[in-house]
C-alpha cells in the first residue's frame, strides 16, 4: 500500500502532462492526466476496500474437537449475550468459539470478566478482527 501511494506521488510530481486549463468566461475545467494515474488510484482504493481486518483479540469460549459441543456453547452464549459478535471457526483438528472485535487487550479482559461468570474456561486470545464492527464493541 505504501509503494503504491510512494508510485502515485512520484508520478504526480515528475509527470509532467498532469495539467489542468480552466476557462475564466465560461467556468469550465479541463484535467489531461496521464492513464497511470487513474490506474494507480483505482488500485489504491481497492487495497482500502479490501482490508476490513486487522490484529486485535477476541475471548476464546471454547475450542474442541467435538462440533456438536461447540455449537451448544454458541447457543448458550447467544442466549446470555444476544446482541454480541460470535464467531466459530474450524481449524484442524479443533472447532473454535470466539466473542467480540476488540482493538486492544484491555477492551478484551474487561468484556472477559462478563462472560467468565457464565463461562469460566473461557480466555482472551490474538485474532484478526472486523475493522467495521470493532466500533461497536
Amino acid at each position: 500500500m505504501k509503494y503504491l501511494l510512494a508510485v502515485f506521488l512520484m508520478v504526480c510530481l515528475f509527470h509532467a502532462p498532469a495539467m489542468a486549463q480552466v476557462k475564466a468566461d465560461t467556468g469550465s475545467l479541463t484535467v489531461i492526466q496521464d492513464t497511470l494515474i487513474d490506474y494507480l488510484l483505482s488500485k489504491h482504493q481497492q487495497g482500502l476496500i479490501e482490508k476490513k481486518m486487522v490484529t486485535g483479540y477476541r475471548v476464546q469460549i471454547i475450542a474442541s474437537t467435538d462440533r456438536n459441543k461447540v455449537i451448544q456453547e454458541k447457543t448458550a452464549f447467544l442466549q446470555i449475550f444476544p446482541d454480541d459478535k460470535i464467531y466459530m471457526n474450524y481449524f484442524q483438528p479443533n472447532y473454535r468459539l470466539r466473542a467480540g472485535d476488540f482493538k486492544t487487550k484491555i477492551e478484551a479482559n474487561q468484556y472477559l470478566k462478563k462472560v467468565l461468570h457464565y463461562f469460566p474456561a473461557a480466555w482472551v486470545v490474538n485474532d484478526n478482527i472486523n475493522v467495521i464492527d470493532s466500533d461497536d464493541q
